[in-house]
């Protein structure tokens, strides 16, 4: 891969084999979320930094999703209402997608 070109971000499937405190997590996900919105807060509950960056991840969503401003506010408040440990640097991240 030569310079400026950017590995492309393969949207994993969240399977069986995450932890129980994920499970957790993800069963405590908002049902009035749109389905957009769940997508994105269940990958960022299952993120983890060594394999991936979050800034592809939230690019990725962009591209695939199409998100209104409404989106990005509600992910936002529901890591916030989660006390996700991403909540800062998803909020930073969004600003620069």
């Amino acid at each position: 891969m030569g310079e400026g070109e950017k590995k492309r971000y393969k949207w994993i499937e969240i399977g069986p084999n995450i932890t129980e405190a994920q499970k957790m997590t993800i069963s405590q996900i908002s049902l009035k979320m749109t389905k957009r919105c769940k997508a994105l807060v269940k990958q960022i509950i299952c993120f983890s930094p060594e394999e991936r960056s979050l800034s592809d991840l939230l690019a990725a969503w962009v591209k695939i999703m199409k998100p209104r401003r409404a989106d990005w506010l509600s992910v936002l408040k529901e890591l916030g209402r989660l006390d996700h440990p991403l909540l800062l640097e998803a909020s930073r991240s969004c600003n620069s997608v």
